[in-house]
């Protein structure tokens, strides 16, 4: 009996280590699917990130990036967009068009646990087609004063 006690003590102890380890380091998150035509790999700060398409690109492979090792939410997001990047730029991507940002809500260990999963496009765009496609790119509205649009007015409280 006292063998079997000292056994699940042991394996406890030993469970715990590896979920430390794990939290400390993160799970190895990442999918790959490769659509296009590959190129020789390039530093991951030479990718760059892209909300809306560029002109002229071709689509290479589906990233998809997770993480959970942030401070913060937002660490986290940024963690998972830095992964996309590694990705595209091991498969000679110098863009990611990015699709997505999903958050996964979990307890782990009576405590929430946020991961960041980040999606997009590992995209080759060609030189000189860095630039926008100018119809896809929302215009800022200037902000109007209440005098030159008279149909504009603020809301004012109801006089009782």
């Amino acid at each position: 009996m006292e063998h079997k006690r000292k056994c699940i003590v042991n394996l406890r102890y030993a469970l715990f280590w590896v979920f430390l380890c794990t939290l400390v380091t993160g799970c190895p998150s990442g999918k790959t699917s490769v659509i296009g035509k590959t190129r020789s790999q390039i530093s991951p700060l030479k990718v760059e990130l892209f909300s809306i398409a560029p002109n002229n690109y071709e689509v290479i492979a589906i990233v998809e990036a997770s993480d959970d090792t942030g401070w913060t939410p937002a660490g986290s997001e940024e963690n998972a967009v830095h992964k996309l990047k590694k990705q595209a730029a091991q498969l000679g991507a110098n863009g990611v068009l990015l699709e997505r940002i999903d958050t996964n809500n979990s307890i782990v260990m009576g405590m929430p646990w946020i991961t960041k999963i980040a999606t997009g496009k590992a995209i080759y765009v060609h030189q000189g087609a860095i630039e926008v496609n100018a119809s896809n790119v929302q215009q800022p509205v200037a902000p109007s004063s209440n005098t030159s649009n008279p149909a504009r007015r603020r809301w004012k409280k109801p006089v009782k």
